[in-house]
């Protein structure tokens, strides 16, 4: 059982308000406060792959704000959670969905 900050729909929805900051508004730092609620919530009721996706996502923003070492530190993070996803699934394509994008 999932309690309100840990259920998967507020993650869902943290994701989408930080998408929206990140490309739509152009607010980098209110798109980086989005993310991480995401990750905290995903952490604690979600899979690797979910988590994964969210760290790349967080460090695209860190990237675009020019934190470059903590992009590199949540890029790394996430190839380890794709890794396990790729090692529990079986998927040699999960870890292929990670890229770049530009600044």
């Amino acid at each position: 059982k999932h309690d309100g900050l840990h259920h998967p729909c507020i993650a869902e929805s943290y994701t989408k308000i930080a998408l929206l900051y990140q490309h739509m508004l152009q607010e980098p730092v209110q798109a980086l406060r989005y993310h991480q609620l995401a990750l905290k919530s995903l952490r604690n009721c979600s899979g690797e792959l979910n988590v994964a996706v969210t760290l790349a996502d967080i460090g695209h923003v860190q990237r675009s704000l020019g934190r470059c070492e903590d992009a590199l530190e949540s890029y790394r993070e996430s190839t380890k959670e794709f890794d396990l996803t790729t090692e529990r699934l079986g998927n040699k394509t999960c870890r292929a969905s990670i890229h770049l994008h530009p600044a």
